[in-house]
């Protein structure tokens, strides 16, 4: 289970890499709300989206796609894929980060293209940036074409924080205490998993 756990997420982490890369539109309807936009229900028609512009179906995310998450330590934990709606970049420069949900939420609100349960009795340990700083809150995981550019953002206590190179997520099963690190790095964009003796 632990084993599958990781396996998950290094392949949806690899998959909103994909998603940004290809630039491939996000199949829901999307229309536009004052200084941003709006989702609605998923689509493979503009007809399907209501009569009339600006309603339309399909929209390659401005800010790329992303992948959120937060430290979890009872199962079941989930995290989310989603497509970022935003501009790729906020105010003072600091990278897009997951917004909101679909139909819900203020402008440049981020439909959600998944959400995923771990097996029971794995939690999501830890967050660890840059092989030091421990995350105990929301995370996000931006990728944004057309480079494409990775971004690391979250939110520690109220304050929203940017950093670098490398994030890590120490998945643990509740039972053996059996622990594997999944690894992004944000140069590269390469993602590892490896069995770890700790989350520290």
């Amino acid at each position: 289970d632990l084993r599958a756990a990781s396996g998950q997420l290094v392949a949806d982490l690899r998959q909103i890499q994909t998603l940004a890369f290809s630039n491939q539109p996000f199949q829901v309807c999307s229309s536009t709300t004052g200084s941003g936009l709006s989702f609605g229900s998923p689509c493979t028609s503009d007809s399907q989206c209501g009569a009339g512009a600006p309603n339309s179906c399909g929209l390659v995310p401005a800010g790329g796609y992303g992948l959120t998450l937060s430290v979890c330590t009872t199962s079941p934990c989930q995290y989310q894929l989603y497509g970022d709606a935003g501009n790729g970049v906020l105010t003072g420069d600091v990278p897009e980060k997951f917004d909101g949900q679909l139909s819900t939420g203020p402008d440049f609100s981020d439909p959600i293209l998944r959400t995923v349960t771990l097996p029971p009795k794995i939690s999501i340990k830890s967050i660890i940036v840059n092989a030091t700083t421990q995350v105990l809150s929301t995370f996000s995981v931006n990728v944004i074409p057309p480079k494409p550019t990775t971004s690391f953002t979250y939110d520690d206590s109220g304050a929203l924080i940017t950093t670098g190179v490398r994030v890590s997520f120490c998945l643990e099963h509740e039972q053996s205490h059996l622990r594997r690190l999944v690894t992004m790095v944000a140069a590269s964009g390469q993602v590892t998993d490896k069995v770890v003796p700790n989350c520290s």
